[in-house]
Parts: C-alpha cells; structure tokens; sequence
C-alpha cells in the first residue's frame, strides 16, 4: 500500500495516475480538470477494485484515465471546449512540425480558432485532422509518466494500453483504434498486454492471431501478455488455436481470464468445465516443452506490409474492417505479414518490405510521396478502392503520377459494420470477371491508365482492377475491397449465434490467390513452403534451434462442424524443414520423405521443435 504522499507531484500535475492491480493502465478522460472535479467518476471506475493505493487516501488525487476514446466526439469535444490552453498546445505542436499555414486555411498559426467539432470537421479539415492529431499523440507523451510511476511503485508491471485493438474485430465503433495505435513507436512502454473475445468464430479463421500480430508490431520486441477470455459456452477447439496463435507470435504471460468455465469467474463463481480445465492443462504442458524453442528464438520477418494512416482512423476508421479481412487473405495464403504505420513510412522503414498492402483512402501526402519513391525504387503497391485522399480531405489525384488513370464512384454503402454480422446484410453491388469477386460496400470505375493492363472487369466490361509499372517497381489498383470480398457470406450460411457451428464463409482459394498474386511477382516465399488450402505455419528461429506452429483453418472438412475435437478432421501436408538433427512434434505426427521434405499428420494445430 501507498500513502498519497508518495504520489509523483508531475503525476498530479499533469492529471493521472491509474494503476491496476495486475499491472499499469492508462489512457485520457478530460482534459486540465482539478481532482475534486472527478472524484464521482473515480468512485466508480475501475480503481475501485485496485488494492494497490490505499484508495481512501489518494482517491481525489487519482486520476481513472480510459482508453474508450471517440475521434470525431466525446473526447475531442472536451479537448476543444478547453478554449485558449487547448488553443496554445495546439499552434506550438504545428510551428514545431512546421505544417503549412495553408493546410490549416489560415494566413498565420496565430490565426487558429478552435470551433466545436462538428463545425471545424466541415469548415477547416486540415486544422480538424491536426488537432485530432495532437490530442492523441498528447496521451502518447503522458506514458513517461507511467513510466516512472511503474519504477517507484511497481517494478515489476508493465506499462501498456489497455485491450488494445479489441475494437478492430468487434466493430461498431469510432475510432477506437488509437487504443493501439496513438503508441506506435512509443519508447515509455515497457510491455503490452492484450485481451481476446471468448468466441473464435467471431473473429472468423484467424482474429486471434490478427489481434497478437498487431499487438508485436506496435510492441516491438517489448514483453507481450493476453487475457485468455473463456465463458460458459467456450469450447476446447478455440482454447486450442488462440495458445498456439500467441505462442508463435511471441506472448509470453497469459492469463486464463473466466466469464464461465473456472471457478471465481464474474458470472458463475461456482461453474467449472471439465474438458475446458483439462485443455488448458494439456495446453501449459505444450508451452512448458516448447519454452526454449519459443524464448530464444524470433518470429520470421516480413517481407509484406498491410499500412494504416492516422489520417484513415481520423476521417473513416470504419474501414479498420478492411485491414482485418486482408489480414486473412494473407494469414489464409501462408504469408507473413506486419502492419505498418504512416509513422514507420516516414522513419524509413518501408526499406524493409517489397509488397504493401494500402487498404483504404486516406493517407497523409508526405507519407503518400515516401510511398511513391519506394515504387520507383522497386516496391509493388497495391490500392484497394480506387481512390485517395490526404490528411486535409483532399483529393489526391492518381493520374498526375499515373498517366491516364482516373477513377469514378459509382456506389458506396459506408456501413461496413462489424465483419461477423453486418456485412453479410450488404447488398451485391456487382461481380468481377474472370475472377469472381463479389463487390459490397464500395464500388469505383477505373480507367485504364498509358501501358497500364487490365486485370479484372466487372460485369459490364469496365476495368475494375488494373496493374502498370512504375519506374523499377509496379501498381495495382482494385475499385473494391478484397478482403472483404474475401470474408463476405456469399451463401448466406452465417448463424445467429457465433458458437455453435465453425462456419465457412467466403474464404475462396480463387479470390485468395489473385489478391496475393504480387507476392508471387515479387518472389516472396510462403512459410515452410507449405501451399495446401487454408493450412498456415509460423515460424520461429533462434540459434541452432527452431519452432514452427502448423494451424489447419479448414478445421479438416469441407462442411461446416461443431467446435469440438472429435468433429475436426485430421489433415496430412508436406512442409519444408532444412538442416534438422533432431525434430520433436506436438500433437501431431512427422515423416521424413526426402531431402528437407517432411509430411506431418495433426489435427486442427501442431507444434514442431527443431535442434540443428
């Protein structure tokens, strides 16, 4: 316990301090309140339930900083109400960065007037971006002081964001992305910790392991944890792919986190499932044998890149539903894959990929001319949508780079909504030929630009995608959005309840394999060479030692089954496995066939141990 006296006085100064019994969390409630202001709302917040401050004593110094923030309300509109303080923070954020006066639609900084923000959204979009912007990279800079709260009082915590992206695969929401992605590139954390849904089929055939990748990205080889949610309805076959899919992407402190299921759970304290316990006992027992294949090894790099913009999350974070059935084109075709940001394009290190992945509209112009180089230089871009727009809402126009292209919208639904439920409401708006990708949600006209080809047509024969080359690199544009083309119920065998069945959806290998067709072009291998439909490898290396993680999201049947083991099919594939003294396989069974070939035999996921 910790008297008040032992509070920070910058901590106070600067108006929070939040820490959990389980470790550090913090994010931003409003803006220069004093303490007696929001003693009501600390009453009833999570701090309540912290044993780590003597609450009594440093309730009204304490500050419960949330991380449920809303771009274009709420928040914002707190920040703004702030008047001159705001106003000050705001001009001396943009003379440092030097944004030009012109995008703010001012002659001088000094000019900036600070309107509601459903008023300066229409009346000055650049300022309204910037000051979006500001706010959140504001909460970023706050971190330091966690930072040095977590030294003086908790050593051992860890200072992260809270549930971060848990927003992207539930939907429904406004820009709850900066929840992960305001960190980006943040020196104060010193870990990150994330939690799942208790569903699997909620997130279709991968949310789990989408939710872990974004979590190393944005963490960048600092320490990762999971709240493992479980509830009463939860099965062993999602137990089963969740452990394996944050294994191999480098979580290493777990936490069995019950709404069902264990006993001491928050809606049942007294339910206990036998074949639930006894999963996650065989699970600890897989991660204990792993242990040193998994700690001294790293995750293969990527050499395919999906982007996200500030400037998207501020303007359109709808379409964060795009990034995530994108992810599943690629995790489904056996690529590894890292999210990037506008931040990381603009410190250089685009260097590091050959293919991206730009799945939305918005992107900020410096970034977009960073972008431009890297094709010119040999990248492969591939534009989903078919059009773009800067960071002030502006048109960017794709035929004074690309000669003769230009783009036209026919139809758009911006309702997106969350991947399980909503988009299988959406009405077809047309269908590609040769390929058959079923448009939904959007629709662009493409013209064909000067020595451009066209790849796809829709059904009245106009381009719908195309391909030129630019310089030593080379362009894709699609008027649609493949991925959610890709995740879209075609058949409409989508159920009510999530649980009961593990569904199909679209998941066609023919959409898959146009859409990471680039990969190919530019030579980027799939993991352990494995090609089989819907059969995915991770892969990590170390010295004279390996751990390779083999996940069959085809569950080892065509139909439909209920999450259970004894409904998942068995499944036999060949991988590629080089130099192996000694192999040891979990869960599965391994056959060596020729050279470095090897067949494996499993059920649903199998860990592989190499020693060289």
């Amino acid at each position: 316990m910790y008297s008040e006296s032992g509070i920070f006085p910058e901590i106070i100064e600067n108006g929070f301090l939040y820490i959990r019994g389980w470790g550090a969390s913090i994010g931003e409630n409003d803006y220069y309140k004093k303490p007696e202001e929001i003693i009501d709302s600390l009453q009833n917040s999570a701090l309540s339930a912290s044993g780590v401050f003597e609450r009594y004593n440093v309730e009204k110094y304490v500050r419960n900083l949330k991380l449920g923030d809303e771009i274009s309300s709420g928040l914002l509109q707190d920040y703004l109400a702030k008047g001159e303080q705001t106003r000050l923070e705001v001009i001396n954020y943009l003379e440092n960065k030097k944004i030009p006066v012109s995008d703010l639609n001012v002659s001088s900084y000094r000019d900036i007037e600070l309107k509601p923000a459903s008023i300066i959204r229409i009346e000055n979009p650049g300022l309204f971006y910037w000051v979006n912007r500001v706010r959140m990279e504001r909460i970023n800079n706050l971190w330091k002081y966690a930072k040095l709260a977590n030294k003086k009082y908790m050593p051992y915590s860890w200072g992260s964001p809270n549930w971060p992206v848990g927003g992207y695969l539930d939907g429904g929401y406004e820009g709850q992305g900066w929840d992960l992605w305001h960190f980006y590139r943040n020196e104060n954390l010193d870990g990150i910790w994330g939690e799942d849904w208790p569903g699997y089929e909620v997130w279709l055939r991968g949310g789990n392991a989408f939710l872990i990748d974004m979590m190393r990205c944005q963490g960048r080889n600092i320490p990762m944890g999971i709240y493992n949610v479980v509830e009463s309805n939860y099965s062993p076959v999602y137990a089963g792919y969740k452990f394996y899919e944050e294994l191999i992407r480098g979580i290493t402190e777990f936490f069995w986190y019950s709404y069902g299921c264990l006993r001491g759970n928050e809606s049942n304290p007294w339910e206990i499932k036998t074949d639930i316990v006894q999963e996650i006992a065989l699970l600890n027992r897989d991660a204990g044998e792993s242990e040193k294949y998994l700690l001294n090894t790293e995750l293969e790099p990527a050499s395919i890149g999906i982007i996200w913009t500030p400037a998207q999350e501020i303007w359109n974070p709808e379409y964060h539903n795009e990034i995530v059935a994108l992810y599943y084109i690629l995790l489904h075709s056996n690529y590894n894959v890292d999210f990037i940001s506008s931040y990381d394009v603009d410190a250089g290190e685009l260097k590091k990929y050959k293919l991206l992945y730009l799945p939305f509209n918005y992107i900020e112009k410096n970034t977009w001319e960073k972008i431009k180089q890297w094709v010119e230089d040999g990248g492969f871009l591939v534009i989903e949508g078919g059009y773009l727009k800067d960071e002030c809402n502006r048109n960017i126009n794709l035929g004074l780079w690309i000669k003769g292209f230009s783009s036209k919208n026919i139809e758009r639904k911006q309702t997106v909504g969350r991947l399980p439920l909503e988009l299988p409401k959406q009405e077809l708006l047309d269908t590609t030929q040769p390929v058959s990708f079923p448009v939904v949600c959007s629709k662009q006209n493409l013209s064909l630009p000067e020595k451009g080809i066209c790849l796809l047509k829709y059904k009245d024969g106009s381009p719908a995608a195309i391909q030129v080359d630019k310089g030593k690199g080379t362009v894709r544009i699609t008027g649609f959005y493949q991925g959610i083309s890709y995740v879209w119920d075609q058949e409409n065998r989508d159920k009510a309840k999530w649980g009961d069945v593990l569904l199909y959806h679209s998941f066609s290998p023919e959409l898959r394999n146009f859409s990471v067709e680039p990969a190919k072009i530019v030579k980027i291998n799939k993991v352990c060479n494995i090609n089989d439909n819907l059969v995915v490898a991770r892969k990590r290396t170390g010295k004279n030692i390996e751990c390779i993680a083999i996940f069959d999201y085809g569950f080892g049947t065509d139909k439909p089954v209920q999450p259970v083991w004894d409904e998942i099919g068995n499944k036999t594939v060949k991988i590629e496995i080089r130099d192996a003294k000694n192999i040891k396989c979990l869960r599965g069974s391994l056959k060596k066939e020729k050279d470095s070939l090897y067949t494996i035999s499993f059920k649903g996921i199998a860990m592989i141990l190499v020693d060289r």
